[in-house]
């Protein structure tokens, strides 16, 4: 599915948090949403997702702008990771993933939709702790199953947030693996992530944001000196080896 973003601007009362971004991703294409703390990435997945209203613009999947689907029919096309998300329901790791599946259910699960929950326990490898209560995992535990949830929906958009904050250097390229298997198979996905060394490996594009805007855009060429210093202000270093790009960051500017 193609999202295309159209001078999006969005406000917290009078303070601008978002100004004439534009930005577009086909199907099966990866894009990392970077930049400093602040700089309008969560807000920027939250409007695409309709968490928030934004203030000017307009975002549009395949070319139909999203305030025309019903929420219903948002929730069959988009699967939305937040960065947190504190679940305090005495439920079952498989049970809430199952709640994933609440667009497509009538009065109960079906068998397809057990099958589908189970075949994503599978994918994330969460068959060790499926019956566990949620609130009895480790951070990185629990995000893995808030990611399985939102796959659970069978979304054509992806939107993630920090996917991978709270887990460790294997669980990491794991989730990431995950992302990238799903956009082989047409599932677009927008992941905005700090790791610039991860969005280098996995983003088939980037857009860098600065204070709300689009400071930069296109593809690893983003990844350069003369974008990443001014806005992150460190000096870095970028290596290649083995057709991989690598940002060291030095020392602060």
């Amino acid at each position: 599915m193609k999202i295309t973003v159209n001078r999006l601007s969005f406000s917290y009362n009078s303070r601008p948090v978002l100004q004439d971004v534009a930005l577009e991703l086909g199907e099966g294409e990866i894009l990392g949403v970077i930049g400093p703390n602040g700089s309008g990435k969560s807000t920027l997945l939250k409007c695409i997702d309709r968490i928030l209203k934004p203030k000017g613009g307009a975002i549009y999947l395949d070319g139909k702008e999203i305030s025309r689907f019903t929420m219903s029919e948002l929730a069959r096309v988009i699967g939305y990771v937040p960065q947190q998300e504190d679940s305090r329901f005495p439920v079952n790791v498989f049970d809430a993933i199952l709640m994933g599946r609440k667009p497509f259910l009538n009065w109960k699960p079906s068998r397809k939709d057990f099958d589908k929950v189970s075949e994503i326990v599978d994918m994330l490898k969460l068959q060790d702790i499926a019956m566990r209560d949620i609130g009895s995992l480790s951070g990185g535990e629990r995000q893995k199953v808030i990611i399985a949830r939102a796959i659970a929906q069978e979304p054509q958009v992806l939107l993630l947030d920090e996917p991978t904050s709270n887990l460790d250097l294997r669980h990491q390229l794991e989730v990431m693996d995950i992302i990238e298997n799903l956009a082989k198979q047409g599932t677009s996905s927008v992941v905005a992530v700090h790791d610039l060394n991860l969005a280098a490996r996995y983003c088939s594009k980037l857009a860098l944001l600065q204070e709300g805007k689009v400071y930069a855009a296109g593809g690893l060429e983003v990844l350069q000196p003369g974008n990443i210093e001014p806005v992150y202000q460190v000096k870095i270093k970028i290596h290649v080896n083995g057709g991989r790009t690598f940002i060291q960051a030095d020392r602060p500017l």
